[in-house]
């Protein structure tokens, strides 16, 4: 037992948090039917509208913790991202691992269909990460990069066995 030097004061503090969640960010329908002026920007980069503002945070310094993961994981037999918006993780990704099936799904049909425009490799499908629109085991690596924070809690766990199937 290692000797103690310093004298320990234990405090008690009691630290109440209010959240109360905004429903409509974990309704799919809010995401499925964000229209494109839609006012509410997530990067503050000064896009036109909230597809073109995601996708021109492609070099985003937390993409960079994803390729290395990548890197590390392994990428056989394909990568999946979950909720990839308009493919800034997905060009990323396309550039370091040009080799390997890349696809994504993303509720929003306008992301999608963007996301095809600009990425004319990977598969790209509108889906929802409660029924993903792919085979049981068609990836070797399935990431998702801030999708789940909008997921309920009471389908997260339902989120994440689809995500592994």
């Amino acid at each position: 037992m290692r000797k103690k030097t310093e004298k320990s004061v234990k405090t008690e503090r009691k630290v109440e948090i209010k959240r109360k969640p905004d429903a409509k960010f974990e309704d799919t329908a809010y995401w499925q039917n964000r229209p494109r002026g839609d006012t509410r920007m997530d990067w503050r980069n000064g896009a036109s509208d909230w597809i073109e503002e995601y996708w021109e945070s492609q070099f985003h310094p937390h993409r960079e913790l994803i390729l290395q993961a990548v890197g590390e994981l392994g990428e056989q037999g394909g990568i999946l991202e979950v909720g990839c918006g308009a493919g800034a993780n997905l060009t990323r990704l396309q550039e370091k691992y040009s080799e390997i099936q890349l696809a994504g799904c993303d509720v929003n049909n306008d992301a999608i269909a963007f996301a095809q425009e600009k990425l004319p490799k990977p598969i790209l499908k509108v889906g929802d990460v409660l029924d993903l629109p792919f085979a049981d085991k068609s990836f070797g690596l399935v990431l998702t990069d801030a999708t789940l924070i909008y997921v309920g809690p009471d389908d997260i766990t339902r989120a994440l066995r689809e995500i592994d199937r």
